[in-house]
């Protein structure tokens, strides 16, 4: 994660991509990440707007914001501030990314609001589904984008939109294989059950 971090912060590149593997600390670099964002601008110029691909996860990015400090709701309104004075950031499902988009354009319109977009598992959206088209649209009102996934390929061949590519080849800032976790001890536990099911 120290790595990870060294390299956001030195780049200069409006998108950070990091890959990796299940259990290696996305979350909780990304929020490191907007933690030194705040300090950096004050609480009050930025918003903060995560993308998760369920509900489970969307809770859960709520829950491990609110230990590093950063309030997230699960439901922003159109108030003064976004989110209610209480908030720095919003959490939603890729589904819900277009409903939310005239809102953000609103807030930047109206209070000239600067945005971090964090996108989890990224790999959900691409150049040919409307998440992704929506992503582009996010990205344009956005001074700030990371994306995470542990497996940034698509079956379709797709690409994923406002990431950098090469040679049709993605380029990402940081990897963390899981070769590495494994020497790091760090990889989740995984588990594959088998047995009869009831229907």
């Amino acid at each position: 994660q120290q790595q990870a971090l060294r390299k956001y912060t030195e780049s200069d590149r409006k998108v950070f991509f990091l890959q990796a593997c299940p259990g290696a600390g996305k979350t909780k670099f990304t929020l490191t990440a907007l933690q030194q964002e705040i300090e950096k601008r004050g609480k009050g110029k930025t918003f903060i707007i995560v993308v998760a691909p369920s509900g489970n996860l969307k809770d859960s990015w709520m829950r491990e914001a609110h230990d590093f400090g950063i309030e997230l709701c699960t439901r922003a309104s159109d108030g003064p501030f976004p989110g209610g004075p209480n908030y720095l950031g919003t959490v939603i499902t890729y589904q819900a990314l277009g409903s939310y988009l005239p809102l953000v354009k609103q807030w930047q319109r109206q209070a000239g609001y600067k945005f971090i977009l964090v996108c989890d598992e990224v790999h959900h959206a691409s150049i040919s589904n409307s998440w992704g088209n929506d992503s582009i649209e996010y990205g344009e009102l956005c001074d700030k984008v990371i994306f995470l996934s542990g497996t940034p390929y698509r079956t379709d061949r797709h690409k994923i939109p406002l990431a950098n590519y090469e040679n049709d080849l993605l380029v990402v800032d940081y990897e963390y294989t899981t070769r590495q976790a494994r020497v790091d001890e760090v990889r989740r536990k995984i588990e594959f059950r088998f047995g009869a099911f009831e229907t």
